[in-house]
Order: C-alpha cells, then structure tokens, then sequence
C-alpha cells in the first residue's frame, strides 16, 4: 500500500464565477490524523466531495492511496469510511437497521463485536437501536453517523465535522475513539473549524483560508507560532523604563496590550488587533447596567438627550414614552438599547 493516503495535486473548483478551491496541493501520511482547518465556507466540505467523487475538480487531480478519485471513484470509496456534515439517513428505518443496510453496502466485513464496542463507547442502548431515526436528536444522528462510519474499520476514515451537536461527554468518548483508530493504524482526515479540538487529537493540519491553503504544519510548529504572554518580577521596586519595545505600550491598568503595577511585576501581553468578544459583551453589558440605575446624564460618556431607558435618542420610542407618561400609563424598563416595554397603557380615544 503507498505510503501516501490522500493527495491532492494543484485542486481547483469553481461554481460558474464563485470560487471554492484554488490550487491546493498536499500530501497525507499513512497512520495520520490529519485536520483540515477552515472557517465556514472555506471550502472544508467541497474538498471532501471531491475526494469521494460526489463533485467534480475544475483544475488538478485528486487520489487515495494512489487512486484516481474520478477515474477510480468505486475503489476509493471502497477503501474509507465517511461521516457527512449532515447525515442523511431514512427517518423512517430503525437506527439498527440503518447500520446494517450501510454494512451491506460497504466493501469490508462487519465484526459484529467491534461495532457493539462502538456502540458502548457512544452509549447507544438497545432501545435507541430500534426507534426510527426521525425520533432521534441532533447529537444521537452524529452518533449513529459516527458509528456507521467506523463499523467497517476502512483504512481511511474521512470525517465532516464530526463533533459537531455532540456534548462534552460525547466528545471525549469520540477523542477515545480516535486514539483507539490510529493505534488500529487507520488514516483519519477530519475537517474541523475548532483549533483546541485539532491540537488535542491530531498529528498534521492544514489551514484552508477562502478556497487557499493558508498553512501546512505540525501541531508542534503551530504552538511555536502562537502568542506569548512574559511576565518579569523583581525582588524590588523599580523604575519603568524609559522606553518599552515598539509592539509593546504601557498602560495603568489591566489592558490588552500591557500591564504595569507598581510593587515590582510587569506583564506584556502580544498586541491584538481588537478587544475579545467577552470583554466586548462584558463592557456593553456594563453600560446598560449604568443607563438603568443612574440615567443618561450621570452615565460617563453617554450620548446627550438619551432616554432613560435606551432606545433611539429622541425617536419614535422616546416619544411614544413621553405620551404614555403623559396619560397614565407605566413603563417597564428594558436591559440593552431595545426598546421599553409598556404596562396599564391607556387606549387612546
């Protein structure tokens, strides 16, 4: 058998002027567990679809273990297991008769005692066999997909996604699997869009950016290539410098570029381009909080003439509060900028 499981030559395809791929060209070794990194709409699932011949390459050429993808699709296919992004599966056929009909069309032999292993590790019961797939949830469907895609203990293992509506429980009885697959000596080529995921269970990545490979390495050489955070203590006090490194500013205060206290510790932290989603939420949430309780004008940096209770300055909502008011009625405040709830709001004439 080559050494070489999966490789793709120069692969390019377009949709009319939309294009998906543009020249990726890389190699996947025998035993690896390969990740395939991308944002949605990257490109991840096309790649895939080409490697089982459900979509055709514009430009380069596609092969598992040395067979053409397009010229020798059956045999490709053949010698893996698949795991879609959203399995298909008969809504009205029983999950254990959906393993077996996949089973017979697979090219291996199923070891019964092998899937019953599968089946624990994921804790499928007896009883969730033999209800019909279209009273399962999201997470049992990926399970069942799991499942049906390792029974045949193909040589290659090409997954969409595959923790995707799995709980964390779920997950790591999947990241078992895995190990339990590359020390079987199969190949794994898993897309996924989750960098700790990647870096926990596989060898290689590739990081596929708007239909371009951005990034070919080990997950050794990504670590390298991550952020840093130094920090310097002293036994003393000391005096600032007089100037800090260029990729480096000195703030007061707890920051995202650097923190500097006065007993003696300092912390650089890399520059980022913006602040975290979380600090982000953190400090609207906070705004909202000072808007309730104090009112526009005691709230620092508030806009002038903003309703007590958010909304738009001086709009329609804020109109429409002031003739509540007006006539009687009450109002009930709302968190955020959307707008107040009314109460007792008397019917005009």
């Amino acid at each position: 058998m080559s050494v070489t499981a999966i490789r793709l030559d120069r692969l390019g395809k377009r949709y009319g002027r939309l294009p998906a791929l543009r020249d990726v060209s890389l190699d996947v070794p025998v035993g690896d567990v390969f990740g395939f990194l991308g944002l949605n709409g990257a490109g991840k699932t096309t790649t895939i679809r080409i490697l089982l011949d459900l979509v055709r390459p514009t430009t380069g050429r596609a092969t598992v273990f040395d067979r053409d993808c397009q010229t020798q699709g059956l045999a490709v296919r053949a010698q893996l297991g698949y795991l879609p992004g959203e399995p298909g599966f008969y809504g009205d056929t029983a999950g254990e008769a959906t393993l077996d009909l996949l089973g017979r069309l697979s090219a291996h032999r199923i070891d019964p005692a092998w899937r019953r292993t599968l089946l624990d590790r994921l804790e499928f019961a007896t009883s969730d066999l033999r209800r019909p797939v279209r009273e399962y949830s999201t997470g049992m469907k990926r399970k069942l997909g799991i499942v049906q895609a390792f029974q045949a203990d193909a040589p290659l293992l090409v997954l969409d996604e595959p923790t995707e509506g799995l709980d964390p429980l779920m997950q790591e009885a999947f990241y078992e699997l895995l190990g339990e697959v590359r020390r079987r000596g199969r190949t794994v080529f898993m897309s996924s869009h989750v960098v700790p995921e990647v870096e926990r269970v596989c060898d290689r990545l590739a990081l596929l950016r708007e239909g371009r490979l951005a990034l070919i390495s080990t997950i050794e050489e990504l670590r390298s290539l991550a952020g840093r955070r130094v920090r310097a203590s002293f036994a003393a006090d000391v005096d600032p410098p007089a100037a800090w490194p260029p990729d480096c500013e000195a703030r007061p205060r707890i920051d995202r570029f650097l923190r500097v206290a006065r007993r003696g510790e300092a912390t650089c932290r890399p520059r980022r381009a913006d602040a975290s989603p979380r600090r982000r939420a953190a400090q609207v949430l906070r705004r909202a909080v000072m808007m309730s309780a104090c009112g526009p004008s005691e709230a620092p940096g508030s806009p002038t003439r903003q309703p007590r209770w958010g909304g738009p300055p001086e709009g329609t909502a804020a109109k429409r509060r002031r003739r509540v008011r007006a006539s009687g009625g009450s109002l009930e405040p709302a968190w955020g900028w959307g707008p107040a709830r009314v109460r007792n709001v008397p019917r005009e004439q």
